[in-house]
């Protein structure tokens, strides 16, 4: 099935685990849990993006209280996934090749 609509991803984060795995944690049955994998970033980044909307809702920030998350074990500096950082860094070049396009081409017009 085809999904529509947008979906909001956690650039960077600090302090939190972004993928949260738990293999071996009892579930609600007390079963311990095999597979899958929680997004945890991304899912905080989604709830955020219902709550800020996308057309005049005017909302800059939201502030998401009683999140339950691990915390990162190795370094608490901003974190940012390799794939994302090669496309932010992408995007990036891109748009400011685009602008010094038009600013060039705006001078002879």
């Amino acid at each position: 099935m085809m999904r529509h609509g947008t979906e909001e991803i956690a650039l960077a984060w600090s302090g939190i685990q972004s993928i949260s795995r738990r293999f071996g944690a009892p579930d609600i049955y007390r079963r311990p849990k095999f597979g899958g994998v929680d997004a945890t970033a991304d899912q905080a980044a989604n709830a955020a993006g219902l709550l800020m909307g996308q057309t005049d809702e005017r909302i800059p920030v939201v502030i998401i209280r009683g999140l339950r998350y691990e915390t990162e074990q190795e370094d608490t500096r901003l974190s940012m996934p390799l794939k994302y950082q090669s496309m932010f860094v992408f995007n990036t070049l891109l748009t400011h090749a685009k602008l010094r396009a038009a600013m060039t081409f705006r001078r002879f017009l």
